[in-house]
């Protein structure tokens, strides 16, 4: 619905992953706690969203409290779809992340890991069913530790 938009954000006082639904008038529809999780750290904590359809989204984010990389899906007026999903459990002390829908029901989720010193990608239906599982696609990214963001686009919706 382009009258509405969601955005994601990581809550250093809370430690959680938040997510507010809008009306684009500025009326609100919904905000969610998608995940108390153990550090929420600006720095390293970024959040990523992308709408699969008029009424599905998925949002993607690091815990750095654990070191995982998870996803989750909701509806629009903020209702879980699909639990909080671990793509990766152990990134390190930074892990970036982005996603990118392919269609109504799937996308391409990507991230940088920390421990591995990697940016890999991967493929799933929102109901959290693997279709590429965690892929490297760079090899070592640098040698100081410094995280790297990373960006995903679908460049072909005909890939699925």
């Amino acid at each position: 619905d382009e009258n509405k938009v969601v955005v994601g954000a990581c809550d250093e006082t809370s430690n959680n992953i938040e997510s507010y639904i809008y009306w684009t008038n500025g009326t609100s529809i919904a905000n969610t706690t998608v995940d108390a999780i153990g550090t929420c750290d600006l720095d390293d904590n970024l959040v990523a969203i992308t709408p699969l359809n008029t009424t599905l989204w998925v949002i993607a984010y690091f815990d750095e409290g654990v070191d995982d990389i998870l996803f989750a899906a909701y509806d629009d007026v903020g209702n879980q779809v699909t639990a909080p999903v671990t793509v990766d459990d152990s990134v390190g002390t930074d892990g970036y992340v982005d996603v990118d829908a392919i269609d109504d029901t799937t996308f391409w989720l990507a991230y940088f890991d920390d421990a591995d010193n990697d940016i890999f990608y991967a493929k799933y239906f929102y109901n959290g069913t693997v279709i590429i599982s965690p892929t490297s696609i760079v090899g070592q990214m640098d040698d100081e530790g410094d995280a790297d963001t990373v960006g995903v686009a679908t460049l072909n919706s005909t890939d699925c």
